[in-house]
């Protein structure tokens, strides 16, 4: 029984990656370790352990001659060490949920949705600015297919230019990601993502993002994973 207590608490306290791997599943940050940094605290963090349950001259033992060494104890220490290490290192390439079935997790959000219309009026208003800027002939706006364009004012929706103001030659108005600082084609759902705090970036600045930390760049409100 005395063994056997001992090989428990000292898989107890050696259990020090599993917080960060729950810490993982409720924030979803894939990357928050570096795969060295997580090999390099697993190894130092086992060496006292394995030296005096794996090592009989070890100064313990010369000191107390009723301590004895334990092979079974420094085995099951590094396969538990190593699950953990596995674990966080299989969260970062799986993703952090991977281990929990499908039917448990949420539905996954959708990024690529429509634009909102909060953001569809900053769009508006600055491209009305602009339109102003160049003569007060032009008003933009967004016609049922949810692309942008421009028609003259007063005129009829028959009248109007559709055209792409984001991530064409034409860069006038529309919407900036705040992670690079350059504009969004947001005619193209493939090119940005929406999360739910209706803040844009562009899809591969936020999946970058995403990869160290799941909060909004802007906002710091949650990011669901993806």
């Amino acid at each position: 029984f005395r063994e056997t207590s001992t090989s428990l608490c000292v898989l107890l306290l050696y259990s020090f990656w599993v917080p960060q791997i729950i810490l993982n599943v409720t924030t979803e940050a894939r990357k928050p370790l570096h795969t060295h940094y997580i090999i390099g605290m697993s190894i130092t963090r086992c060496m006292l352990p394995l030296y005096l349950f794996g090592y009989g001259g070890n100064f313990v033992a010369v000191a107390f001659q009723g301590f004895k060494i334990d092979f079974s104890i420094c085995f099951s220490l590094v396969l538990w060490v190593g699950f953990q290490a596995s674990v966080l290192i299989l969260q970062m390439k799986w993703g952090t949920r991977f281990f929990i079935p499908a039917k448990f997790l949420p539905t996954p959000f959708d990024y690529s949705r429509p634009i909102p219309q909060t953001l569809m009026r900053q769009v508006t208003a600055r491209n009305n600015d602009e339109g102003s800027s160049e003569g007060g002939d032009i008003e933009m706006g967004v016609n049922s297919s949810g692309t942008y364009s421009r028609h003259p004012k007063g005129g009829s929706q028959d009248e109007e230019e559709t055209t792409q103001l984001i991530g064409s030659d034409d860069e006038q108005g529309g919407l900036d990601c705040v992670i690079c600082c350059s504009a969004i084609n947001v005619n193209d759902p493939s090119n940005y993502m929406i999360p739910p705090c209706e803040h844009i970036f562009h899809r591969s600045c936020l999946t970058t993002w995403m990869d160290v930390k799941m909060e909004c760049p802007t906002c710091r409100g949650p990011l669901p994973a993806i």
